[in-house]
C-alpha cells in the first residue's frame, strides 16, 4: 500500500495488490484491484492477465452467467494470441452443461497458436492440449462422436498431454466409440483409393484364410484410416485355403498386392509366417491378420516406425495399447510409459511379469476387476510394425510348437527383444476374440482350416543309435533339422547318456548299446541290398521294436547334407548365378554309381557345361570344381539353378539327401532313383531322367536350361521345399510316429465276436499276433456281439430302424445294435477314440507300425472324426493302392461299405448317435455311416490296413454271419 500511496497510477503495484488479495483468499478485494488494473494503461501482457483474473474471480464469486462470459470474452479480445481465457470459458460452460457454448469456445481456443513471444504466466497446457480436451468432452456430450474421437486422437498422438491424463482421454475416446457402435460394419462397393507418395523401406503383409469379407473390411479400413499407407513399398497377401472364386475377387479388388496362394498341403499359420519371413527383406515389416478394423484415422506407420527408431531393443510396435482387442480392453493393466529421446512423443513398453511371482499377484490386488497381459512374454502377431532384422537371430516360426506365437515370444524375450505399443485404441478385432469360447463363438482362421491353434506337447526324448557313428555324433548333426527352439511338437534328440523315452535305431545299432528296457524305433535308410546284412535288425520281431519304419509303407527318414538349420532354410532363398551342377562320389558299386558317372561323361563328351564336385576327380571330369566340406553341399547347390541327382539304387520309397539337398537349395533337380518319387515330390518340382537313354536324358537337360524351366517351376520347387521342411523330413516324421504310438498304447481296442463263433475269435487273435506286439494284442477286448438268431425285433427296434425300403434283417439289425452299443460306451467313457474290429479281419503285415504312423497323421489333422482301416469295394480293381501308408478322404465311388475295422472318435459317436435318434437307421450300419460322411469327416487308410471277406453276387461263398441272411 505504501507503493500505491507514492504512485497511485503505477499499474505494476495495482496488479500485485490483486495477486496478494487473491492469494490471501480475499476474492472480492482481489477482484477490485484486478478490475482497476485492467482499466489502466500498462504492459499489455499484464493487462491480459488482470482481465483473465477478473473473469476467473467473477466465476468463483458466482456472478451472473452473462457477466462471467463477458469477462472471459473481454480477456480473449484483449490478447487474441493467448488461449487461456477461451479454454477457461469452455470449461465454465462445460461445468454448467452448456455443451454447445463450451464446444464453440473450445474450438476457438484450439485455433490459437502457441505465443512464442509472450512471457507472463503463459499456461502451456492451455495452448497445447486443454482446448482440445474441452472440445472433445463437449462434442461427445452433444453426440458429435466422430469429432470427439478425432480430438481425443490428436491428444493421444501429440506429445503435450501429461502422462497422468492419458487414461482419462483414452476412456473419453472409448466412450464415444461405444456410442457409435464401433467397429461399425462398413460395406463399400469399391475400396478407398491407394495413397501415392514417397515410400520407405517397409513391407506390408497380411494373412487371410477363407474370410474374404473380413479381409475386405480389414483392408478397406486400413486404406481409409491409415493416412500414411503411401509409405508402404511392397504389399503382400498370403492366403490359406480360400476358394478360387474368392481369390479372383481379392485380386481384382486389390491389384497392388502380391498374392501368395497356398495349397492344402501347406496350410497353417506358422507356415504362412515362415513364407513371409523368406519373402520380406525390408527394414520394417507391417504385419496384419485379416480380422482387424481401424476405427479412426491416423499416421500409424510413421508413429510406429518412430517408436522403433527411438529404442534399438524393440522388436515391434503393436498398434493397440496393451494388446487390446475390444473397447472394453482400453484399461488393460501393464507396461510403462516412455517419453522419446527427443521428448516429442510417448509410447508404452510391455513389462513381462512371471505369473508365479508376488509382483504378478500385486497387479490384481492393486487393480481389482481389471485385466492384465503382464504374463505374456512380449512379441505378438497382433497388427504391428516389426523390425525385420530381429528375426535373423530369432529364426523361424516353429510349426511344431504347440503355441507357435508363444514360442517366438519366449525366444524374443530370452534374447532381450522388447515389445512397445501405441498408447491408444486404433483398431478393433472383428473376428474371434481370445476370450471367445463355446459353440456359438465365431470360427477363427484355425478352425476354418481345421488345424489346432493352441496345444501343449509333452517332451519326447529320442536317443539315436545309427550303425555308422555314435548317437551323439548324429544328434549333433540332426539337431539342425529342428527349429531353433530345439523340438518338433515336443520331440528332442538327446545324448547317449541322457534319459530317453525312445531309442531310434537307424539300420542297426552299430557301436551304440541298446538296453533291454529301451522303447525302440527302427528305421532302414539304405537300399535293400544293404538291409540283408543287418541280421535280426533286417526284419525285427513284433516285440523287439515298438515301430518299424519299413520302406514297404514309408519313405526313408529324410536328412540333409547342408550346413544350414531349419530356420535358415525356411526363411531364405539362395541367389542363383550359375546353371548346372552335379555332386558325385568316385565309387562304382551300385547301379546308380555307374549311371551317375557314365552320364556325366556323356554330358561332357557332348559339351554340356556342368560343374562337378566330389572328394576326388579319379574320373577326370573337365568340369571338376573341387571337394565340398563334409555334410555341407551348399557351394555345389546354392548358386545353381539345376543339379543332377542320381540315387545309388532305384527302389520304392528310397529317396535320400541327394534329392532333398537339391530341392532345399531351390534347384530344379534332374533325377533318377525312387520310382514313386511323385508320392513325395510334386511332379513340377523335379524332372525325371531316363538314364536308360543317355541321349534323350541329355536333350531333356539342354531343353530345360534353354527354356528356363527353373524360372517357370520355381513356385513348385519352393512348395516342395516347404513340404520337405515341414512334413517329410525326419523331425516331423519322427514326431508323428512317437505321438501316434503314444496314442496307440492307450487306445481301447474292441473285437466284436459272437458267442457261438470262438473259432473266428481264435483265428483273428492269431492273425493279430503275427503283425502286432503282444502288448497290443493283450489289450484287445472281446465285445460279445448281439446274435441275430436270438434277436426279437420289437417296436423300439422298429422305430430305431425306421424308413427302410426292405424288411428288417435280424442279423444286419443285430450288427448295427452292437456297433451302436460300442459308440454309446465311447460317449460315456474318458476316451476320445476307440478301435472297433470285427472277427473276420485279416490285418496287413507291420499292422501296428502302420497304425502307429497313421495315428500320428491323425494327430496332425484334428478335424478327422472317423477313420476306416479298410472298406469293401464292388470290384477288386477298385481298391485304392499306394506305396506310402496314408489317409485319404472317403471316396464313395465303388464303395460297398464295411465296418470291419475303423477308428471312431467321441465326436463322431455323438454325431452319428444323434442322427440315428433323429432320422432312424434305414440301412446297414456301414451304409448309414457312409451316407453321413458330409456331416462326420471320414478318412480311409490307403492302402488298407485290414481286409475282410465280402460276399458279392456271383462270387465265391465266404464265411459270413449276416451277408447271406
Amino acid at each position: 500500500m505504501d507503493e500505491l500511496e507514492r504512485d497511485p497510477d503505477d499499474p505494476r503495484t495495482v496488479f500485485y495488490l490483486g495477486q496478494s488479495h487473491r492469494d490471501l483468499g480475499d476474492l472480492a478485494g482481489a477482484l477490485h484491484w484486478y478490475q482497476r488494473r485492467a482499466d489502466m494503461i500498462g504492459w499489455n501482457e499484464e493487462t491480459y492477465i488482470a482481465l483473465l483474473e477478473v473473469a476467473r474471480l467473477t466465476s468463483r464469486l458466482d456472478e451472473p452467467v452473462e457477466q462471467v462470459v463477458s469477462a472471459f470474452e473481454r480477456a480473449a479480445r484483449e490478447r487474441p494470441q493467448r488461449a487461456e481465457a477461451l479454454v477457461e470459458l469452455a470449461r465454465f460452460h462445460r461445468h454448467a452443461e452448456r455443451w454447445a457454448e463450451g464446444l464453440s469456445a473450445a474450438r476457438r481456443a484450439t485455433g490459437v497458436p502457441f505465443p512464442d513471444h509472450d512471457i507472463l504466466f503463459v499456461d502451456v497446457g492451455a495452448h497445447t492440449w486443454n482446448g482440445l480436451d474441452e472440445f472433445a468432452i463437449c462434442a461427445s456430450r452433444l453426440g458429435r462422436h466422430d469429432e470427439a474421437i478425432a480430438a481425443c486422437g490428436r491428444l493421444l498422438d501429440e506429445n503435450h498431454l501429461p502422462l497422468d491424463q492419458r487414461p482419462r482421454v483414452l476412456w473419453n475416446q472409448t466412450w464415444s466409440m461405444m456410442q457409435l457402435g464401433e467397429p461399425r460394419l462398413l460395406i463399400r462397393a469399391e475400396p478407398p483409393p491407394l495413397r501415392v507418395g514417397k515410400t520407405i523401406d517397409l513391407t506390408f503383409t497380411i494373412t487371410t484364410s477363407r474370410r474374404r469379407e473380413s479381409f475386405e473390411r480389414t483392408m478397406d479400413a486400413l486404406l481409409e484410416n491409415c493416412l500414411d499407407h503411401h509409405l508402404v513399398a511392397r504389399w503382400i497377401c498370403i492366403d490359406d485355403g480360400s476358394s478360387s472364386e474368392d481369390r479372383i475377387l481379392m485380386q481384382r479388388r486389390y491389384p497392388f498386392f502380391e498374392f501368395i496362394f497356398k495349397d492344402e498341403s501347406d496350410r497353417g499359420h506358422a507356415k504362412s509366417m515362415n513364407r513371409l519371413l523368406a519373402t520380406v527383406d525390408s527394414e520394417y515389416w507391417l504385419h496384419f491378420e485379416d480380422d482387424w478394423q481401424f476405427v479412426k484415422p491416423g499416421r500409424y506407420i510413421s508413429r510406429a516406425v518412430e517408436v522403433l527408431d527411438d529404442d534399438p531393443t524393440l522388436i515391434q510396435t503393436v498398434l493397440n495399447r496393451n494388446y487390446a482387442e475390444t473397447l472394453a480392453n482400453h484399461d488393460i493393466v501393464g507396461g510403462h510409459m516412455v517419453v522419446s529421446a527427443g521428448k516429442d512423443f510417448a509410447y508404452r513398453v510391455h513389462d513381462h511379469v512371471d505369473p508365479a511371482s508376488p509382483e504378478f499377484g500385486r497387479i490384481f490386488e492393486e487393480n481389482p476387476g481389471r485385466l492384465t497381459n503382464a504374463q505374456w512374454p512380449g512379441f505378438s502377431l497382433m497388427p504391428s510394425v516389426m523390425r525385420r532384422r530381429a528375426f535373423d537371430r530369432l529364426g523361424a516360426f516353429n510349426p511344431g510348437a504347440g503355441h507357435f506365437e508363444r514360442d517366438m515370444a519366449d525366444r524374443a524375450l530370452a534374447l532381450g527383444w522388447r515389445t512397445a505399443c501405441l498408447d491408444d485404441i486404433t483398431m478393433l478385432n472383428i473376428g474371434r476374440l481370445r476370450t471367445d469360447t463355446g459353440p456359438d463363438a465365431p470360427l477363427n482362421a484355425y478352425q476354418l482350416l481345421g488345424v489346432q491353434q493352441f496345444r501343449t506337447y509333452p517332451d519326447v526324448r529320442v536317443r539315436l543309435a545309427p550303425n555308422w557313428c555314435t548317437g551323439d555324433e548324429l544328434a549333433a548333426v540332426w539337431r539342425r533339422q529342428l527349429p531353433v527352439s530345439g523340438h518338433w511338437k515336443g520331440l528332442r534328440f538327446v545324448g547317449s547318456n541322457d534319459e530317453a523315452d525312445h531309442t531310434l535305431v537307424i539300420n542297426h545299432p552299430g557301436p551304440n548299446p541298446i538296453g533291454t528296457e529301451d522303447r525302440v524305433l527302427l528305421a532302414h535308410m539304405e537300399p535293400f541290398e544293404g538291409v540283408r546284412t543287418y541280421g535280426p535288425w533286417a526284419e525285427p520281431t513284433n516285440d523287439s521294436v515298438e515301430h518299424f519304419h519299413a520302406r514297404e509303407f514309408g519313405r526313408n527318414l529324410l536328412e540333409w547334407h547342408l550346413d544350414a538349420t531349419y530356420d535358415e532354410l525356411i526363411t531364405s532363398h539362395p541367389a542363383k548365378t550359375r546353371d548346372l551342377s552335379a555332386i558325385v562320389t568316385g565309387k562304382r558299386l551300385s547301379p546308380g554309381h555307374h549311371l551317375r558317372l557314365d552320364f556325366l561323361h556323356h554330358l561332357e563328351r557332348h559339351r554340356v557345361p556342368v560343374d562337378v564336385f566330389g572328394l576326388d576327380n579319379d574320373e577326370n571330369f573337365t568340369g571338376y570344381r573341387g571337394a565340398l566340406p563334409w555334410l555341407d553341399k551348399r557351394d555345389g547347390l546354392f548358386p545353381y539353378r539345376y543339379t543332377i541327382a542320381v540315387e545309388n539304387n532305384a527302389e520304392p520309397n528310397y529317396l535320400t539327401e541327394k534329392i532333398v539337398d537339391g530341392i532345399l537349395a531351390e534347384c530344379l533337380v534332374f533325377y533318377w532313383g525312387c520310382p514313386n518319387i511323385h508320392d513325395h515330390v510334386e511332379p513340377d518340382a523335379v524332372i525325371l531322367l531316363p538314364l536308360d537313354d543317355f541321349d534323350r536324358a541329355r536333350r531333356m537337360i539342354e531343353a530345360a536350361v534353354r527354356e528356363d524351366e527353373h524360372g517357370k517351376r520355381l513356385p513348385a520347387i519352393r512348395r516342395a521345399k516347404l513340404r520337405l521342411l515341414d512334413e517329410l523330413q525326419l523331425a516331423p516324421e519322427l514326431s508323428r510316429v512317437v505321438r501316434g504310438h503314444r496314442h496307440l498304447r492307450s487306445l481301447p481296442v474292441h473285437l466284436v465276436n459272437l458267442d457261438r463263433r470262438p473259432d473266428r475269435l481264435r483265428t483273428t487273435m492269431e492273425r493279430l499276433a503275427t503283425v502286432a506286439p503282444s502288448e497290443l494284442v493283450s489289450r484287445v477286448t472281446r465285445f460279445p456281439a448281439i446274435d441275430g438268431r436270438e434277436l426279437v425285433i420289437d417296436d423300439a427296434i422298429h422305430h430305431m430302424f425306421r424308413g427302410s425300403e426292405l424288411p428288417l434283417r435280424r442279423a444286419q439289425t443285430a450288427t448295427a445294435l452292437g456297433h451302436l452299443a460300442l459308440w454309446f460306451e465311447l460317449m460315456n467313457s474318458d476316451d476320445d477314440w476307440c478301435l472297433i474290429l470285427e472277427d473276420d479281419i485279416d490285418p496287413r503285415p507291420h499292422f501296428a507300425s502302420r497304425l502307429g504312423a497313421l495315428l500320428g497323421q491323425l494327430d496332425d489333422d484334428p478335424g478327422v472324426e472317423l477313420a476306416f482301416l479298410g472298406l469293401h469295394y464292388f470290384g477288386d480293381d477298385m481298391y485304392p493302392t499306394s506305396a506310402v501308408q496314408r489317409w485319404r478322404s472317403v471316396d464313395l465311388r465303388g464303395v460297398m461299405g464295411g465296418t470291419f475295422a475303423y477308428l471312431m472318435s467321441k465326436r463322431a459317436a455323438h454325431k452319428l448317435f444323434d442322427i440315428a435318434q433323429r432320422d432312424g437307421i434305414p440301412c446297414g450300419i456301414d451304409t448309414f455311416i457312409l451316407r453321413h460322411v458330409d456331416e462326420v469327416r471320414s478318412v480311409e487308410a490307403v492302402p488298407h490296413l485290414v481286409t475282410s471277406p465280402v460276399a458279392r453276387y456271383g462270387g465265391p461263398v465266404v464265411d459270413s454271419d449276416i451277408q447271406y441272411e
